[in-house]
Parts: C-alpha cells; sequence; structure tokens
C-alpha cells in the first residue's frame, strides 16, 4: 500500500522503502563489518603512540612465566573509585549454602573436595593462611575466570607476548591471524601440516591446548582426528562469519 494517510496528529506517508536505501544499508553494513572495531583491534591503538608504549610496557614487566604457565598482573585504571564491599552479602550466602548442604550430607562432602582440589591446583588460595583460630576461612582467586572484562585482553596480549618471544613460522602466522582464542588462515597444504603440529607444541609450551582443529583437506582432518583435537563440523562459526568447510566460502547475513 502507499499514499497519504490523514490522522490526527499530522499527513502520514506509506509506501514502500526505496530500493536505493536498502543498498545503502547494506553497503554501510559491509563497510561497518570490515573496520578495526569491528574485528576486535583497537584503532587508537594503532594510532596512539603512547597507548602503544604503554601496551609494550606492560607486555614486558607485567607478563612473567612460571612453572610452565603465564602469571599476568590485574590492568588498574587510574583514579577509579573503589568497589564498596560486599562482605556481609557474600557472608550471608555462604551461611545459606551452608544451612541448605547440611541437609544433604553427600553434595556437602563434594563441595568441600572441589575447594580442597582447587586450593592445591592453584586457582585459590587462603587471603591469611596464618589465621587458624578465626571459624571463617577466606579464599580469594589467583586465575581469571572465562567472561571477566579482561579475560579476553589478557589472553590476547600473553599470547603475543609468547608468539613473540619465539619466534618461527608457527608464532608468526598466529601472530598475524589470532583473534582472542581463534585462529583463521589460509596456507598450502603442505605448510598446514607444519602449522598444526607447530600450534600445538607452541601452545603446549605457554601452557595452553589446542581444542580443536578444522580444515578442507581431508589429509588435516584425519591427522587432527588421530589427535583428538579434529572438528567435524561442516560449518564453522568464527568472527561473526559462517565458514562453510565442504565449498570453502565465508558467509555472513546482512539482516
Amino acid at each position: 500500500m502507499s499514499g497519504n494517510v490523514r490522522i490526527v496528529i499530522d499527513t502520514v506517508i506509506l509506501g514502500k522503502i526505496p530500493h536505493e536505501y536498502v543498498t545503502n544499508k547494506k553497503s554501510a553494513i559491509l563497510k561497518n563489518f570490515g573496520k578495526l572495531e569491528s574485528l576486535g583491534i583497537d584503532a587508537k591503538e594503532q594510532n596512539d603512540p603512547d597507548l602503544a608504549e604503554s601496551i609494550e610496557n606492560y607486555l614486558q614487566t607485567s607478563i612473567t612465566k612460571k612453572n610452565n604457565k603465564y602469571v599476568t598482573k590485574l590492568p588498574w585504571r587510574e583514579n577509579a573509585p573503589e568497589l564498596p564491599t560486599n562482605e556481609d552479602i557474600a557472608k550471608r550466602r555462604t551461611e545459606s549454602v551452608i544451612r541448605r548442604l547440611k541437609k544433604d550430607p553427600e553434595m556437602f562432602r563434594k563441595y568441600g573436595e572441589i575447594i580442597t582440589d582447587q586450593e592445591q591446583r592453584g586457582f585459590i588460595e587462603k587471603e591469611n593462611p596464618m589465621d587458624t583460630e578465626s571459624r571463617l576461612i577466606t579464599y580469594r582467586l589467583r586465575l581469571y575466570f572465562f567472561g571477566a572484562t579482561c579475560f579476553a585482553i589478557h589472553v590476547k596480549r600473553t599470547l603475543m607476548k609468547h608468539f613473540r618471544d619465539n619466534p618461527s613460522t608457527t608464532s608468526t602466522e598466529l601472530q598475524r591471524n589470532v583473534y582472542v582464542d581463534n585462529v583463521l588462515t589460509v596456507l598450502q597444504i603442505t605448510v598446514t601440516f607444519e602449522i598444526l603440529h607447530g600450534v600445538k607444541k607452541l601452545l603446549s609450551e605457554a601452557g595452553f591446548n589446542l581444542r580443536s582443529w578444522n580444515s578442507n583437506s581431508t589429509e588435516l582432518q584425519n591427522v587432527a582426528g588421530r589427535d583428538k583435537i579434529g572438528d567435524n563440523d561442516d560449518i564453522v562459526k568464527i568472527l561473526g562469519m559462517r565458514w562453510d568447510r565442504e565449498s570453502d566460502d565465508l558467509k555472513f547475513s546482512t539482516d
């Protein structure tokens, strides 16, 4: 339907959206998709010398390697307001959980085993190990948990430092094509075999695991399958796109 319709407020014009508008909208979406910010790369970092220097200093002074694992310091904002304490809320919730667990001794035991296991593996530590009198034991995390605001940037910075400190064909390829914890690249089949084994070794040396591998090469998929890292999905989601392994096409929606 098209034309003018009189209503109480004013005249409303009805009709189809011009084709040119739709085309321009799609063009804008495609343009935005290719921007640095859309790819997770901060343009400020590329153009701000002071920021680049600050990041370089962070890599050199705040990321260290201990016992085959990397340790990084939390980034603190300057002049940031202090967060209010939630100690009282945490205590009440802990007391509530304990009351509920006392009704299920088996679950209570499992909770205790999990806490002991996390402490032994270095995931948590006692806030005051010398305090043996208090009935309340307070623990604090010693690692970043997945989903934390700073998690992605710390993974990226740590990987970049590890790749840079261990120069090779593999590390160069990863530096160019890694996005947080995903890599998307195009290589000759002979080089890709070298990269596959190189990636596993390089990540292992940093305390990381190669969790999944997908390729449009049957030979590579067989190798990855034997190593129990093969991903057999025909459609792979990566960087907001869908890669069709069979046709070797990247697809995305403009809706």
